[in-house]
């Protein structure tokens, strides 16, 4: 019995040794779900494992203590995905072609396309801009991650001539710029649009991280991904190019996924409290920065932020960073490293006895798209000084975050690249718009913004002071007109 048990709880469940068979893996989200022997032999590969070590929402568990789910877990999710929608397509239009080998590189890129999160996720790319390299992403890492997991694991037998390109392709690349196997998948471009839909936004990625973060939050997800993804068919559209398209009743369970983002965003990803962590953290991280050293593959020592330059620094990385700052020994010789480790120390104290920046004061719906958070703050410091009179706060206490809530197309509408067909002519691919679906449903306008302003400081006074000059900046903002509210 006691062996049972521990057979029906373990995460893997290798069925037999036949190479042939498959592996169950007991899912909190999909259930059971079946991964192929070569798939195996990819997650368990150190720069997989690593992604057991980063939390798939950063920091969120500050405000939702469940929400300690990790990108390894997602990454598993998004490959099950993957094959499922693949062979969905495959069932439903053999016409398409669609291989084995297909299906294996769009569930190797499913299951690779998270390798390039640092500590926290996002934080950390955010931490890598201030600190460093303001154009960096993280899919650039995934992309190197891939390259180094195939040579380091000796994993190169596993694909054929050019699957290894396609395979980052599928990961991260640009419409017009791909090389694929062949010449760009000519005939296969719908492959594409399964893991990172650039033109939509709509791919599997996102249908297993919504159900998955709203699993963890506690959240109720209206988005049903297992209908939609039976309603896909593959056309050829206006460009002469085969995409995925939906069936013209699927448009409302589509916007829903949309709005679950949005709400995802807004009360979880974004969440004022989340987002004074968020800051925290990254403060300490570049505090510590230059202290906190990492051996790379070549023996040399990287910073946390010049990490992104080797892999094998990076790849060693993991929320556990934040211990390595906690526990940091100082050398009592060195006063500018005493200085910056005692202050990314402190935060860190901070944040675990709950004394967090503080929200003083937000604007709703800022319309200003030319206005940084840097200049706001230096525009409300400057209005301290006149207002309230010098040294009432300084630059150095307060923060300013933009908080950007759309769609996932910024200001555009993520549905005007998309196709549908009709139950009467379901092999015709007709351009959406704003008449097939429900007007109470679809917004007028795709993207809003919130200005919050959080003061670092601890002092009571400094608070006060800073959220008077912060009306005060707002009272002086153009008022947006009618016409641009309803845009």
């Amino acid at each position: 019995m006691k062996n049972m048990m521990n057979n029906l709880f373990s995460e893997i469940d290798v069925m037999d040794n036949d190479s042939s068979q498959s592996v169950t893996i007991n899912d909190c989200v999909h259930g059971h779900i079946q991964l192929s022997r070569d798939l195996i032999k990819i997650v368990d590969t150190p720069q997989i494992q690593r992604l057991r070590d980063l939390k798939q929402l950063g920091l969120a568990s500050y405000v939702y203590p469940g929400a300690t789910h990790t990108r390894f877990a997602h990454c598993i999710g998004v490959c099950h995905l993957a094959g499922t929608f693949m062979r969905q397509l495959y069932n439903c239009q053999p016409e398409l072609g669609i291989t084995e080998r297909d299906i294996f590189c769009v569930q190797v890129a499913g299951l690779c396309h998270d390798l390039g999160h640092g500590p926290f996720s996002h934080m950390f790319e955010e931490a890598v801009k201030e600190g460093c390299k303001k154009d960096w992403r993280h899919e650039q890492a995934s992309l190197k991650l891939f390259a180094k997991m195939v040579e380091d694991s000796k994993l190169g037998d596993l694909f054929q001539d050019g699957e290894i390109n396609f395979i980052k392709e599928l990961i991260h690349s640009k419409e017009g710029q791909r090389t694929g196997r062949n010449g760009g998948e000519e005939n296969k471009e719908f492959l594409y649009e399964i893991i990172s839909n650039e033109r939509t936004g709509i791919d599997v990625d996102k249908f297993d991280y919504f159900a998955r973060d709203c699993h963890a939050l506690g959240f109720s997800n209206m988005f049903d991904h297992k209908r939609f993804m039976l309603m896909a068919r593959v056309l050829r559209c206006e460009d002469n190019k085969l995409h995925i398209c939906y069936k013209d009743k699927e448009l409302e369970n589509l916007i829903v996924m949309f709005q679950t983002r949005f709400t995802l965003h807004l009360f979880a990803y974004k969440h004022s409290v989340v987002s004074a962590v968020d800051k925290m953290v990254c403060d300490a991280f570049l505090h510590a920065d230059e202290y906190i050293l990492t051996q790379g593959d070549d023996n040399e020592f990287y910073s946390l932020t010049k990490s992104i330059e080797n892999m094998g620094a990076f790849g060693r990385l993991s929320d556990s960073v934040l211990h390595r700052i906690r526990d940091y020994q100082l050398n009592e010789e060195d006063d500018d490293q005493k200085k910056k480790i005692k202050a990314a120390q402190l935060l860190v104290e901070r944040i675990a006895e709950r004394r967090l920046y503080t929200l003083v004061h937000s604007v709703k719906n800022y319309k200003q798209e030319d206005m940084t958070g840097e200049r706001i703050e230096e525009a409300i410091v400057d209005l301290g000084e006149k207002e309230l009179g010098k040294e009432k706060f300084e630059g150095k206490d307060i923060y300013v975050q933009i908080a950007q809530f759309d769609f996932g197309m910024k200001s555009e509408n993520p549905l005007k690249e998309l196709y549908v067909y009709t139950k009467q002519e379901p092999n015709k691919a007709v351009r959406f718009n704003r008449d097939m679906v429900s007007q109470l449903l679809l917004p007028k306008i795709f993207c809003e913004r919130i200005v919050r302003v959080y003061c670092k400081a601890e002092d009571k006074d400094k608070k006060k002071d800073m959220k008077k000059a912060a009306e005060k900046w707002e009272e002086q903002l153009p008022k947006a007109t009618d016409a641009e509210q309803s845009k």
